[in-house]
């Protein structure tokens, strides 16, 4: 055995006792990698290039280093079929995909989870069939092409309920879950959160119990009921605590400070928000980091300290564009354009929410492409440019009824009703606010209430003929 065959030897047996140790991972990662290019360079031994790379391959994922994941499962995929390892093949796809999916190309995941679901009925192998038909199906779902996704998810529910599968049964109910709460239709989501977790509950699994939780508190959270949604995230955290999942325990803390800031509880709120940033350094989640830094920003925003929440929003950029996470770093360019609109820079926050569109443009993106239309025609409408204000939040509303998110086109279609009313197109104005009133209405929304006094003056103003204040 050569040097470097020792070499990377060592290091496929050395990651089994380091698992969870991110501090000798980034330490030894030179050395790793060094080992890695060693063998995929050297023809010959494909059972330990793919031994190495599903040793090496979930801590790569964990860390968020996407692109080193697509290419060292594009070589642990050449080698699966080398060997004729079909369940390897789809293996290393998957991480292809998932990666993909990370960095915001949710078409190209589709085309590789379409491969998968190849292999997979070419071998009659109906888990990995509903595995991959799941996850075309979330890749439907991160481009807002909610019919398809929903399709999908059934087709992998039926396969698993065909088999008897209960614990892909609760992963394709709760993913039900996650597409009604997208669409805004809060009390289906809440169904299919319920059947999931008491399956999950029944099966003893910790894991997924705190998923389904938690994300039940989110579609809480979505209904204005934020009290409840705590005692949710609260039960989750419990569970992700007495299992010491301290990955999950960071999510379900960021999910909590959420709360406390849409309670008007910043204090709380940050205190949470830095918790989780503190668990999520720990642990090496660079992507819940991002989300943490971005949470913080916002607070900063909303209590007026710009100069502040800019410093939160470059360091979230920093990292979301380290770890290739196009969608997140639209958001954030996105958050830093409308932190320069509260402080009145609105040819600056113009420049922030350009760049934001092009990024969401690059990656198909067409959820992020609406909210930078909408946060162009917000700030044109506070530049008193009106009519060029309507083409984007028109362009807005368009864009979100195509990708069908019923939730974001009541907000949108609220928006330009306000605009269109400033311009004196009343009626108009009306037949957009009473659409998103009675969306709002039907999911019990708390803005509701607000809203149909506006709505309600408005139509007064109109049926007794006054036209200005």
């Amino acid at each position: 055995m050569s040097a470097k065959e020792r070499h990377a030897h060592f290091y496929l047996e050395t990651v089994r006792l380091n698992l969870t140790d991110w501090y000798w991972f980034d330490v030894e990662w030179s050395q790793i990698s060094q080992g890695w290019y060693w063998i995929s360079e050297s023809a010959g031994d494909h059972q330990f290039l793919l031994d190495y790379a599903k040793a090496f391959l979930p801590l790569l994922d964990r860390r968020g280093l996407w692109r080193d994941v697509i290419a060292w499962a594009r070589k642990g995929f050449d080698a699966a079929e080398e060997l004729g390892l079909k369940h390897s093949s789809m293996n290393m796809l998957r991480y292809q995909g998932n990666a993909c999916q990370r960095l915001g190309f949710a078409s190209l995941a589709t085309k590789i989870y379409r491969l998968i679901l190849e292999i997979a009925r070419q071998s009659s192998d109906r888990r990995n069939e509903g595995a991959a038909l799941g996850d075309i199906g979330t890749c439907f779902a991160d481009l807002r092409e909610s019919g398809k996704a929903i399709d999908c998810y059934q087709q992998a529910l039926g396969i698993a309920q065909e088999g008897g599968n209960r614990v892909d049964q609760a992963t394709w109910l709760g993913n039900l879950g996650n597409i009604y709460a997208d669409l805004g239709n809060l009390p289906k989501s809440i169904e299919y959160y319920e059947k999931a977790i008491v399956i999950v509950q029944e099966l003893g699994d910790q894991r997924r119990i705190a998923l389904w939780l938690s994300n039940l508190g989110a579609s809480y959270h979505e209904l204005g009921e934020i009290h409840r949604a705590i005692e949710f995230y609260e039960q989750a955290l419990h569970v992700s605590q007495g299992m010491g999942d301290i990955r999950r325990e960071a999510n379900i803390l960021y999910n909590i400070g959420n709360a406390y800031q849409d309670l008007g509880k910043n204090s709380k709120a940050s205190t949470f928000y830095v918790k989780s940033l503190e668990l999520s350094q720990e642990n090496g989640d660079r992507t819940n980091q991002v989300s943490c830094l971005n949470g913080l920003g916002l607070l900063l925003t909303l209590d007026g300290s710009i100069q502040d929440a800019l410093k939160y929003y470059e360091r979230a950029l920093v990292l979301a564009r380290e770890i290739g996470d196009k969608r997140k770093e639209g958001n954030i360019l996105g958050n830093i354009g409308r932190a320069h609109r509260n402080n009145n820079r609105l040819q600056e926050a113009i420049e922030k929410f350009n760049l934001a569109l092009e990024i969401h443009k690059s990656i198909q993106n067409s959820s992020g492409e609406a909210v930078s239309y909408s946060n162009l025609g917000l700030a044109y409408q506070d530049l008193g440019n009106l009519h060029l204000a309507q083409d984007y939040l028109v362009r807005s509303l368009q864009l979100t009824r195509q990708v069908g998110d019923r939730r974001a086109e009541a907000i949108r279609a609220w928006n330009l009703g306000l605009l269109l009313e400033e311009l004196g197109e009343y009626d108009e104005a009306l037949g957009l606010m009473q659409s998103s009133l009675d969306y709002k209405i039907s999911i019990g929304h708390p803005e509701a209430a607000n809203e149909e006094i506006h709505w309600t003056k408005l139509k007064e103003k109109i049926s007794e003929g006054v036209t200005n204040d």
